[in-house]
């Protein structure tokens, strides 16, 4: 649910974007502070992209809580045949902190304990390929709105 009703905080955006015969182009930055979407804190946003005919760059994305981070970069194409390239990377010492961005799609219920992730892929003519790595510590459903009853505790993943 993307209704702004939801969100509070201060969201400056910068840039020129032109649509001309379905090409887009231009650019736009973003740039905020003390955002608040339901109760999930994001103490510092910034985000920079390009867009070039079918093409979108996003030259960097950063959400700052504290010392939790994302932080990300890529492209992906909207063409015919759509693709993307990309990382990002997660730090969050507390999840239960962002139950309200944790929602579906993402996660099936809100989760408590801490995630650092590390993502970067890329797809094409031959398909997705890329590389996944999390570290999971007390991960938990945050009240009884999940299945299992014991915190599931992950020193190291790789995928």
């Amino acid at each position: 649910d993307l209704e702004f009703k939801y969100a509070a905080g201060k969201l400056t955006a910068d840039g020129a974007i032109r649509n001309k015969a379905d090409t887009m182009s231009g650019t736009l930055i973003l740039a905020g502070t003390q955002i608040v979407w339901r109760q999930a804190p994001i103490e510092q946003f910034h985000a920079a992209f390009k867009l070039d005919g079918k093409q979108v760059l996003v030259s960097y994305l950063e959400a700052l809580n504290g010392r939790d981070y994302l932080r990300g970069r890529g492209s992906f194409s909207l063409g015919a045949v759509p693709s993307y390239s990309g990382e990002l990377h997660l730090d969050v010492a507390e999840l239960s902190r962002y139950a309200d961005l944790l929602t579906p799609p993402l996660s099936p219920f809100p989760l408590k304990g801490s995630a650092y992730t590390d993502w970067s892929g890329s797809s094409g003519p031959d398909g997705h390929q890329g590389k996944f790595e999390t570290h999971l510590s007390h991960l938990a459903p945050l009240a009884n709105a999940g299945a299992w009853t014991h915190n599931l505790k992950i020193g190291r993943a790789h995928v």
